[in-house]
């Protein structure tokens, strides 16, 4: 429940259920393969929420699909950085960059005010 109302304050998913793994003093390894099953399970249930109300067309979610492509690529680009940082390092370098990830894709998420349309 907590989680939820952090999720709706937020905006997202992610920074709640990230800062709570690190939060619990997860190894590196163990936090990158942590919120890889955040991101999956939260994405998987939207996707899912969506589709039951028909809120999310079959020709959409078939496009959606093709999205984890360039993830993966992005993941595997984060893997070869990651093992050239020091684990000791690694907390105090991923706060700031979450933080940085976070209010780039709220400011994304929320449209600017273009005033009235005439």
């Amino acid at each position: 429940m907590i989680n939820g109302f952090l999720t709706g304050m937020t905006g997202s998913s992610a920074v709640p259920g990230v800062f709570f793994l690190q939060s619990i003093g997860l190894l590196r390894d163990q936090l990158i393969q942590s919120m890889r099953i955040l991101f999956a399970l939260s994405a998987t249930s939207l996707a899912w929420s969506l589709r039951t109300q028909d809120l999310l067309e079959v020709n959409l979610l078939l496009m959606s699909a093709a999205a984890p492509v360039p993830a993966f690529l992005g993941m595997s680009l984060g893997n070869n950085i990651r093992h050239n940082i020091p684990e000791e390092n690694s907390t105090r370098y991923s706060v700031p960059l979450w933080c940085c990830w976070a209010s780039a894709s709220r400011s994304r998420i929320l449209p600017h005010d273009t005033g009235p349309v005439h």
